[in-house]
């Protein structure tokens, strides 16, 4: 247990119950299994992934939606992670920025990323002046990290999606 560092895809099944199959599940029987679920991922030091791909599917929501982000918060969780869970190129930083309002709706004030399994937090603001200096960061922090050929894939990618525009930074190995 434990060889992990993120909790993803929570209420991902409504993707397909209430979603494509309009069933409207209300799963709030299941808060107290959720509840103890988050207490054992706090106590382990991990955190959960806001997916941002449910918005744009039929089932036009995260995993998991602001109810369950607060709840991992009130219950003292501190990693919060942003995914778009891209399946294509199209997709890369989808929602990202929903993502981080989510986070910060649900009382975060730091989103996480990991560097060697050890989470890294960046500081949650919304000002223009910052998202400027947030990417130029990003840039600097991905242009110093090197490839352990050991430990690293062989190709990295990061997305940063400010909503009016999106980055893309590379890094390869010369061997690609």
């Amino acid at each position: 247990w434990g060889k992990f560092d993120i909790l993803a895809h929570l209420t991902y099944p409504l993707r397909y119950i209430n979603g494509i199959a309009k069933l409207n599940v209300d799963i709030s029987q299941y808060n107290e299994i959720i509840s103890e679920s988050f207490r054992l991922l706090i106590q382990n030091g991990k955190g959960i992934e806001i997916n941002t791909s449910g918005l744009r599917q039929p089932y036009g929501l995260t995993f998991p939606t602001l109810e369950y982000v607060k709840l991992f918060k009130e219950l003292g969780g501190e990693i919060i992670s942003i995914g778009s869970d891209a399946h294509c190129a199209d997709d890369l930083g989808k929602g990202i920025i929903d993502g981080i309002k989510l986070a910060e709706a649900g009382g975060f004030k730091y989103i996480s990323y990991f560097k060697n399994r050890k989470p890294e937090f960046i500081v949650i603001k919304q000002d223009e002046a910052y998202s400027k200096a947030a990417l130029d960061e990003i840039i600097e922090t991905n242009t110093k990290a090197s490839l352990d050929l050991q430990k690293d894939s062989l190709f990295r990618v990061t997305v940063v999606d400010f909503s009016d525009q999106r980055f893309m930074i590379m890094h390869s190995h010369h061997i690609i």
